[in-house]
């Protein structure tokens, strides 16, 4: 990604990433920041209401959480919730 080389960023920040594919992508591109990396998915509504599918919970915990500072409490806790849960 040239344009980050002429002027590096402090930090980038993750939002709503819906599935999979996306957050593969943003774990991708992401492998060779040389800057922080928040990650903050949009995962649940204010209403309760869940906004990402599960196979993309599952990807963020193992591909992005590993090289990333979690950015939003309520996400902490549903990717928390997620490691218990799984195997």
């Amino acid at each position: 990604m040239r344009f980050l080389d002429d002027i590096p960023p402090d930090a980038a920040k993750t939002g709503a990433l819906g599935n999979r594919a996306i957050v593969e992508a943003v774990a991708e591109a992401a492998a060779d920041f040389k800057f922080p990396l928040v990650v903050d998915p949009v995962m649940v509504s204010k209403h309760g209401v869940r906004l990402m599918a599960k196979d993309a919970v599952e990807a963020i915990r193992t591909k992005l959480i590993p090289r990333a500072i979690p950015g939003h409490a309520q996400s902490r806790g549903s990717i928390r919730a997620c490691r218990l849960r799984s195997p």
